[in-house]
């Protein structure tokens, strides 16, 4: 429709002379740019609160909390430090919600299947920015609702363009869900970002429905400059729209927006296997790489469906126990439970600027012939004791982790003496809730038999093995609790549990196959069912690790 009146009847009468635009009594009627549209209209209705105190200061070494010049006034946000070198190009990230308020999330690890927090920008070679918007926080005006909002993240644009480390020809705009919806918006009435990528975006805010923002029955004019279906042929800047194709997915729409674009620069990315939620991890990723491989021919980051599948399943040489899967079953695996060797130890730990916590369990692995501490990764947070949380970015960065870490030590649980040190982490915790250690501990003192990963994830039906101790249990060295997996879904599976047992004292423990090898590690995020007592009659289970050791080898 470039170049064509866009014409919207309300009631009354439409009367154009030459190239204005008359509206009467509720008439909209247009033949100028979004932009202008935009400049000319004011909004008349009132929006959700969502003022509240300032964010809370992120963790040290992660972002700087700042002030960013906004229209209305200064906006809070958090962005990468400044550093010395060349300059890098620059990432603004919106999360979903209709809340746009900043915290926790851009630095908390989340599980992959749903994770929100922007944290694939958060390296070296770019600068990230997480800004909030008006009526946020005590951020100057109130909320508009998908309008003002665009005004705000052409000005964090700006805020970064001036930074003596940014690229300001290489800034570019990423959200997701909501935040997606308001990147094409902005795409459409700017083109002040080098590319724009959103990932599940709608066509329209009205999409929303009873749930959204945008209050019943207001004008059709507030209707029309929230709907970006009318505006994409104006998009000059290279703009991507990306979506799982399963459900829950705004997939359908994609392609339609895009044959609305015309020959506007808009691309449909539509990624079979995923959803609107596991879709955002791989696909940040990927646009993260973009981004800094330099773009295509013409300037532009190129990203596809297909490297955002590849993306999801993990890249391989990430993890120290691919190729150490099993291949035969041990010979203690026969014998009857009592007889099993030590296999479940308990933690102690301590993090700079914390107090120390204990409990809980952990084993060791075999990875091409060296031990490491196996646990669960929520264990680091407050779940394990650890308040504050160690925060995502350490979690992903050894080093950072490293420096964090005081004390971590594992033991049998009424065996202190035997105690061994994890040293540091083994690799980056990106697989959901798996947590890998490293130790020097002399093979010969080690206080437990180190476990080997299954070979074969476990399924419906399959006969696994709970080691662990409940803290009821004070005097408990080793339990072995029997099920079958009941369910499954990609990185979980659930199991029953017999005896019912207090599960308290049980993550990071491991879950072994009839061969006594590692199926999962313990771990809980859902509802489990209970018997009478109020003892677990199931239990879950991760998988993650152990589905990408599967995948690899198989490659």
């Amino acid at each position: 429709m470039r170049g064509a009146w866009k014409i919207a009847l309300g009631c009354g009468s439409l009367f154009a002379i030459g190239a204005c635009a008359l509206c009467l009594t509720g008439v909209w009627a247009v033949n100028m740019p979004f932009a202008e549209q935009r400049a000319r209209h004011v909004n008349h209705f009132p929006l959700p609160n969502f003022a509240g105190p300032p964010p809370e200061e992120p963790p040290e070494g992660t972002y700087a909390l700042v002030r960013y010049a906004a229209p209305l006034g200064a906006n809070w946000a958090y962005v990468s430090e400044p550093r010395e070198g060349p300059r890098r190009p620059a990432v603004v990230y919106v999360h979903g919600g209709f809340d746009w308020s900043i915290g926790a999330l851009a630095w908390s690890r989340t599980w992959r299947g749903d994770d929100q927090s922007g944290m694939a920008f958060a390296q070296d070679g770019l600068v990230v920015m997480f800004p909030s918007f008006r009526g946020n926080h005590d951020n100057p005006g109130s909320a508009e609702c998908f309008f003002g909002e665009i005004d705000d993240l052409v000005a964090a644009a700006d805020f970064l363009a001036a930074r003596p480390d940014v690229d300001p020809e290489r800034i570019y705009l990423v959200g997701h869900s909501t935040g997606a919806t308001l990147a094409l918006l902005t795409a459409a009435a700017s083109d002040r970002y080098r590319a724009v990528f959103a990932i599940g975006p709608t066509a329209a805010v009205t999409d929303y429905g009873d749930g959204g923002c945008l209050p019943p029955h207001v004008s059709f004019s507030e209707r029309w400059l929230r709907d970006a279906s009318h505006f994409v042929d104006e998009i000059r800047t290279p703009t991507f729209l990306v979506e799982g194709a399963e459900q829950p997915s705004n997939g359908d729409l994609l392609p339609w927006l895009d044959a609305m674009a015309g020959t506007a620069p808009v691309e449909a990315v539509v990624v079979p296997g995923l959803d609107h939620f596991s879709v955002i991890a791989p696909a940040t990723e990927v646009i993260a790489r973009a981004i800094l491989d330099g773009g295509g021919p013409a300037g532009a980051p190129r990203i596809s469906a297909d490297a955002i599948v590849d993306a999801s399943r993990e890249r391989c040489a990430t993890s120290v126990v691919e190729g150490s899967a099993a291949s035969q079953a041990e010979p203690w695996a026969s014998t009857p439970h009592d007889e099993w060797p030590q296999l479940v130890l308990t933690n102690e730990m301590s993090f700079s600027g914390r107090p120390p916590s204990g409990g809980a369990s952990a084993f060791l692995i075999d990875a091409g012939g060296r031990a490491h501490v196996a646990t669960a990764a929520h264990l680091t947070a407050e779940p394990g004791g650890i308040e504050p949380a160690v925060d995502g970015l350490a979690m992903r960065d050894p080093t950072r982790f490293d420096a964090l870490l005081e004390e971590w030590t594992i033991y049998p649980r009424t065996q202190p003496e035997r105690e061994i040190r994890a040293t540091g982490l083994t690799e980056p915790a990106v697989f959901d809730d798996w947590l890998l250690l490293r130790t020097d501990a002399d093979p010969d003192t080690l206080p437990s038999t180190p476990l080997r990963i299954a070979a074969r994830p476990a399924d419906v039906g399959d006969a696994v093995f709970l080691v662990g101790c409940p803290y009821s249990e004070e005097t408990c060295v080793q339990n072995v609790y029997r099920g079958r997996v009941t369910a499954g879904a990609e990185g979980r599976f659930v199991y029953d549990l017999d005896p019912p047992v207090d599960v308290r004292g049980f993550s990071g423990a491991p879950v072994l196959d009839v061969h006594g090898h590692v199926v999962g590690v313990f771990s809980v995020s859902g509802e489990l069912e209970l018997n009478d007592d109020g003892l677990m009659i199931e239990g879950e289970a991760d998988s993650r690790l152990v589905e990408h050791v599967a995948h690899c080898a198989a490659r």
